[in-house]
């Protein structure tokens, strides 16, 4: 499964909106956007702060895979 997949699932099961979620994680509603529809390829900075953020586990892999746990 790729980022943008596990994003919104992780999201979802949170019971989060894209906007609640950039809202919590200081980061713009657009990033989550372009993220989700797999427009852009989020940094590990910004992984973590959305992990940070909203309590998701996405573990980025030195391959550039990524997983949650949620």
């Amino acid at each position: 499964m790729d980022i943008a997949s596990k994003l919104i699932d992780a999201r979802k099961r949170k019971g989060l909106t894209q906007q609640q979620l950039a809202d919590l994680a200081n980061i713009t509603v657009r990033t989550i956007q372009r993220i989700e529809r797999g427009e852009s390829i989020p940094r590990a900075y910004t992984l973590k702060t959305l992990r940070a953020a909203s309590k998701m586990s996405i573990k980025v892999r030195q391959n550039t895979s990524y997983e949650t746990n949620d």
